[in-house]
């Protein structure tokens, strides 16, 4: 059409895969607890606890929408989603600790 377009992403969802057969869809990808205003270890949306051990393959997907625009007009939304693989997955071994003072 001999226009300039642009097309933007914006995640809108991150799926966790916590490879103990539990999923969860948050709003946010995390946050440093610090950001947060919270202190280490507290629990935020994106925690998770694995109550057995063993060896796991955790793995996260980002979910975005999409607009475009045509010689810098409005944002026209794309109908759909487009789902993304967030990172490599991620293999962990989960142990138990205990602390003693």
């Amino acid at each position: 059409l001999g226009q300039p377009a642009t097309v933007r992403f914006t995640p809108i969802a991150w799926n966790w895969d916590y490879g103990d057969g539990t999923t969860a869809r948050t709003t946010t990808g995390g946050a440093p607890w610090s950001e947060l205003g919270l202190t280490e270890f507290d629990a935020t949306p994106t925690s998770h606890t694995y109550t057995t051990r063993a060896t796991r393959t955790l793995s996260l997907t980002t979910e975005f929408r999409a607009e475009y625009r045509l010689n810098n007009g409005p944002w026209i939304p794309i109908t759909g989603t487009l789902t993304l693989p967030a990172t490599a997955p991620v293999t962990l071994r989960t142990i138990t600790a205990h602390t003693a003072l």
